[in-house]
């Protein structure tokens, strides 16, 4: 029997409950989140839509780690867009698992993982809502959850988003646009990066030659911003343990 939109999202819903506690995720809603000592994991899914006859279902994934974004949040309403509140709750790393098995870096589109989707499709039945359920555990279980995990270590994190200070597009692929500069400052000085000043440097260069970082607003505005934290973070300590949770 095919299902209309409704039923389709209900059966979904009630299905990947079922099977959510292996995981220790909780959903409310079309948002999964697991809480972490540090921070919190969360997978977004939309409502499960109709594309080309079949049911499609689209997602994301971010993760909160909080001595990151505990330092950021003091800062980011002086960049993001108007309307986004004291409320709003950063995030630290966003992606798909599309990004994770196939965006490699390309220097003449240097942005395109921003249109780098991860669809999951099935036909609009009962059997194929089962399917589609198989296919979004299997992704969460075979991408999104090593990689939550992965970065629950620091210094891991800053071995990527720092592999080489200067990196900024090369890596912007698991991170969210708006701070990612910034948050490379953090991370190092987190990490206890023994190249931090370094980093600080080219984080400092990008600002000033970089058409991307300048974005909509001055470029003073993204200087004086830099010159904040850098001063915030000498009062940082790197974490006396990298492991977060």
């Amino acid at each position: 029997m095919k299902l209309n939109k409704p039923q389709g999202n209900k059966a979904f819903r009630n299905l990947l409950k079922a099977e959510l506690t292996d995981i220790g995720f909780k959903q409310k809603g079309g948002v999964l989140t697991r809480q972490k000592k540090n921070g919190f994991e969360q997978i977004d899914f939309e409502e499960i839509d109709f594309w080309n006859g079949q049911f499609r279902l689209w997602y994301s994934a971010s993760k909160r780690i909080e001595p990151v974004e505990g330092v950021w949040d003091d800062y980011f309403l002086d960049i993001f867009p108007l309307g986004v509140g004291e409320e709003y709750v950063t995030r630290t790393i966003y992606f798909n698992a599309s990004i994770l098995r196939e965006y490699q870096y390309d220097p003449m589109n240097m942005i395109k993982w921003r249109r780098m989707n991860d669809y999951h499709f099935a036909d609009p039945t009962e059997e194929g809502i089962h399917e589609l359920v198989g296919k979004f555990l299997e992704t969460i279980k075979s991408y999104i959850i090593p990689t939550f995990d992965k970065y629950n270590n620091i210094q891991l994190l800053d071995a990527f988003i720092n592999e080489r200070p200067e990196y900024f597009f090369e890596v912007m692929h698991l991170f969210p646009d708006r701070g990612f500069e910034y948050k490379k400052m953090i991370i190092a000085k987190l990490a206890g990066n023994k190249d931090y000043e370094l980093v600080c440097e080219a984080v400092r260069k990008d600002i000033t030659t970089t058409e991307y970082v300048q974005g909509d607003l001055p470029m003073e505005k993204y200087l004086s911003l830099y010159e904040k934290i850098y001063e915030r973070l000498k009062t940082v300590a790197p974490l006396a343990n990298p492991i977060l949770d």
